[in-house]
């Protein structure tokens, strides 16, 4: 019973550590709070906080260099290399033209 209880315990640390255990909302504030740390000291010409219905190509006039540069935060905030990006960025074989803050999300809870 303790040997069990042992992998019950490491299995529970694993899955806390994957991020897992994060709601939606969770991954919609870190993605917020790691497009304003990305985007602090550029002028994106966007006024709006950024919410849930930002767009960031269209409102907050990211080019795909800028793309690379928010999903490699990504990984270094959950310590992870392994995430399925292209899901996100393409669709029917084709790279999506902009993405929303809540499709980064609802991705990252899907796949944290």
């Amino acid at each position: 019973a303790k040997a069990q209880s042992q992998s019950t315990l490491v299995f529970v640390f694993h899955v806390i550590e994957r991020g897992d255990c994060m709601s939606y909302q969770e991954h919609l504030d870190t993605t917020i709070k790691i497009l304003n740390d990305i985007t602090s000291e550029w002028d994106t010409g966007f006024d709006g906080g950024i919410t849930a219905d930002t767009a960031l190509v269209d409102q907050l006039n990211l080019e795909s260099i800028d793309i690379v540069y928010l999903l490699t935060a990504i990984e270094q905030h959950y310590n992870r290399q392994d995430f399925p990006f292209d899901e996100l960025l393409m669709v029917e074989g084709r790279h999506v033209d902009d993405l929303k803050v809540s499709q980064v999300a609802e991705f990252l809870h899907s796949n944290a």
